[in-house]
């Protein structure tokens, strides 16, 4: 038997650009607008973060539960230490003048 997909609500209208799902059922979804949101029942409901940039955000990785980075124009790098309680913006030396 194959397994089904159904929807649920991300709780945004903004654009979504990439997830990352660990096995243990926490994840993240990043996108337009600094948009981040957190999973922690392997995507049933997903909660909004405060990235603390308005920049729009196209990746997404975690290392474990607590520790992960999302990048995003304008050479943005963000990097959360707390499982995305609080990101802090880290120097990547890039810049994107388009």
């Amino acid at each position: 038997m194959f397994g089904q997909w159904n929807p649920v609500s991300s709780g945004t209208t903004n654009n979504l650009n990439r997830t990352y799902l660990l096995g243990s059922g926490t994840g993240f979804i990043v996108g337009e607008a600094g948009t981040i949101l957190k999973t922690t029942d392997l995507g049933a409901t997903w909660a909004p973060l405060v990235s603390g940039t308005t920049t729009t955000l196209h990746g997404v990785y975690l290392f474990d539960p607590a520790e992960g980075v999302a990048v995003g124009e304008q050479g943005l790098i963000l990097r959360t230490t707390n499982g995305g309680t609080v990101w802090q913006t880290v120097a990547s030396g890039v810049k994107d003048n388009q």
